[in-house]
């Protein structure tokens, strides 16, 4: 199963990229909002993982567009921010879950598991975590 990743935090997305291949997914990363909709367009990820402020702020736009496109591809939103609103919001743009940073690792390999053998069921791909 293949996982995008976005996130102009380098740091952080080299740590969530490699917590995703320890737990036994291929993974992509990419840096900006327009990025990370090419490589969705072109890889059809199956969990797209993406900040909130990926692009000055353009994940939500990125996660509403991701799941018009495919009402049923899981995106994480990842933020800082903790505020119901935010979350709401997360929700309200089609995300699938929102993790806040700093993240504990094995909740976020548990979530994205759970959402990957979910988006699995739904398009009977095979399973190739171990999570």
């Amino acid at each position: 199963m293949l996982i995008l990743v976005a996130d102009e935090d380098k740091e952080y997305a080299e740590i969530t990229a490699e917590l995703m291949r320890h737990a036994g997914y291929e993974v992509v990363t990419e840096e900006s909002a327009s990025s990370a909709i090419r490589t969705a367009k072109i890889r059809r990820p199956d969990v797209v993982m993406l900040s909130v402020t990926l692009s000055s702020g353009l994940g939500r736009q990125v996660c509403a567009e991701l799941t018009a496109r495919d009402p049923d591809l899981p995106v994480v939103l990842l933020s800082n921010r903790r505020r119901p609103e935010d979350v709401t919001d997360a929700f309200d743009a089609g995300a699938a879950d929102y993790i806040t940073k700093p993240f504990h690792p094995q909740e976020l390999t548990a979530r994205v598991g759970s959402l990957a053998a979910r988006r699995a069921a739904i398009t009977g791909a095979e399973e190739s975590y171990a999570a």
